[in-house]
């Protein structure tokens, strides 16, 4: 049982770490727009900035309402390169520009360093795989445990790159709805969510250190299985003495 234990955990260890890396692919991290606090800020500038409540706008932000308007990928924080900025939202026209989506170039927050790293620990991850046993297990089971940590981690760094960027944009005037209110408060206005690539990445990355337990455990339970079992074996070509004499009878009285 412990052999075959650590044959399953052997091949799936490498197999849950190329998916965590795979997952890289899949959305990250993404920006929806809090559209009943739009609406509220729209409302209340529409004395002071007029023409910026109208119709067209209003139906705009409910066409937002639930979509993302700017999307990360693991592979865009890990390259810094532009998020995913969907340019034909239905019911927001060209003319709506007071609520329009911003340009990637205004939500780019370059390169993530920790992602870098996240993805270095599991490529030592898979090459770990490889080594004997208890390294087999404990290097993979220890990349992903901390590959984990560091991929957490970046949620909360991306989060805040996201909201300093989009507060800087709205105080230069960068994003037209960011102009209607107050420098600092677009986190009101924004949700910064993680999304479907970060769950994923976790998932992999525990099932594959849950696995390499496993395969540790059962490991030692076979070392300490050993011994026992090599003391009551009998060696091969072993025979066993030959039964001393009986004792020679009492002589006749």
């Amino acid at each position: 049982m412990p052999d075959s234990a650590q044959k399953v955990t052997r091949g799936a260890s490498p197999i849950l770490l190329l998916l965590a890396a795979l997952c890289f692919l899949l959305p990250f991290i993404g920006v929806s727009c809090n559209s009943a606090a739009a609406n509220a800020a729209l409302g209340a500038a529409s004395s002071s900035l007029p023409g910026s409540a109208d119709s067209s706008g209003m139906a705009c932000l409910q066409a937002l309402n639930g979509r993302d308007l700017a999307t990360w990928t693991g592979l865009n924080l890990v390259s810094g390169a532009n998020p995913t900025i969907p340019t034909d939202i239905p019911g927001c026209s060209s003319g709506s520009s007071s609520v329009s989506p911003p340009a990637s170039g205004e939500v780019s927050i370059g390169v993530q360093p920790l992602l870098i790293i996240a993805l270095v620990l599991i490529a030592i991850g898979v090459l770990g795989s490889a080594l004997r046993s208890p390294l087999r297990q404990l290097v993979p089971g220890g990349a992903a445990l901390i590959a984990g940590i560091v991929v957490i981690a970046e949620s909360v760094t991306a989060h805040s790159a996201i909201l300093a960027k989009l507060t800087s944009s709205a105080s230069s005037g960068g994003t037209s709805v960011g102009a209607l209110i107050p420098a600092g408060g677009l986190d009101t206005f924004f949700h910064i969510h993680t999304s479907l690539g970060f769950a994923l990445i976790l998932a992999a990355l525990f099932l594959a250190l849950v696995a390499n337990g496993v395969g540790l455990a059962s490991a030692r339970g076979g070392r300490r299985m050993a011994p026992a079992t090599a003391g009551g074996a009998v060696p091969a070509g072993y025979s066993a003495p030959p039964a001393p004499p009986p004792p020679p009878a009492p002589p006749p009285p």
